[in-house]
Formats: C-alpha cells, structure tokens, sequence
C-alpha cells in the first residue's frame, strides 16, 4: 500500500541535483547531471515533505519501445509501494506515448514480475539499448497492450 503522504509528480528543473544524488546513492548506473537535466521531462518523483525518497524515468527509444530507467527509492522509504507507483506512473506515461512495449534492465528482475514483464530474449531488445546493461543485470520487457489500469497522478 502506497504511503499516503508521498505526492508524485513530473520532475522539475530544480529537482535534477537531488534525483542524481538519489540515483548515486542506489549504485544503479549513474547518470551525469547534465544528463538528467537533459531529460528531465522523462522523470518522475516520488516527494514526502518536499524532499525527493523515489524517482524513474520513461524514454521512448523508437516508436515501438520505451525503457524505463533510473527506478531508485531512498532505503528508508522502501516497502512502502513507492516503487511499484513510480513503475506504474511509468507505464501508464509509455502507453499514453504510444509505446507498444516497455523494456528496461534490473538487478531486481521479480520486482517487474508483478507488472507483468517478463525476461527478455537477446532478440526482443533493441540493439541500441544492450548496452545499458551493467554487470550482473537482466533485461525485461512487457507488451503494453496487455496492461490496461488506468493511473492519475
């Protein structure tokens, strides 16, 4: 069950030290500064008292695929369904952008179960994203058409 005081919403220009600082500290791949403000419009955050405890972000790669990249929640917010919202307002942001399919890499593959993604095969993966992959991660991917809740953020 998602904390009820956490407010989740599109990132800003101002929130691009913090979502680094986020990302950094959850030792997933790292992302420069420049780069999240670059993008900044793929993310969104999760906010309790204003302070960022969660973030992702949705890229669309080509017409057919977004990956959804950057999930981090702060350790002390975790277990609480941040997570798993963030992952569905990331969904939800692919589908309304015409993505036919997610994909994204983890170390946590069970997590993305629940959504109903699913390992990926080396050929379901678009060639210019194999190489997001960090040691020891697993690609995932999920056909949007077999989602359909509908999320309000």
């Amino acid at each position: 069950m998602p904390s009820p005081n956490i407010v989740y919403c599109k990132a800003r220009v101002s929130d691009a030290a913090e979502i680094k600082l986020l990302i950094d500290n959850a030792r997933i791949l790292s992302r420069s500064i420049d780069d999240i403000l670059h993008e900044i419009r793929s993310f969104f955050v999760a906010k309790d008292s204003g302070r960022i405890v969660g973030v992702i972000a949705v890229d669309i790669i080509d017409s057919d695929y977004a990956e959804l990249r950057s999930l981090a929640v702060n350790q002390g917010f975790r277990g609480k369904g941040i997570g798993t919202r963030l992952v569905e307002l990331a969904l939800y942001e692919a589908k309304l952008l015409d993505a036919r399919h997610a994909v994204g890499f983890t170390k946590s593959p069970d997590f993305f179960r629940k959504f109903k993604f699913r390992v990926a095969k080396d050929n379901e993966l678009p060639e210019s994203l194999k190489k997001s992959c960090i040691s020891g991660c697993t690609g995932i991917v999920i056909n949007l058409d077999e989602i359909d809740y509908v999320i309000k953020y």
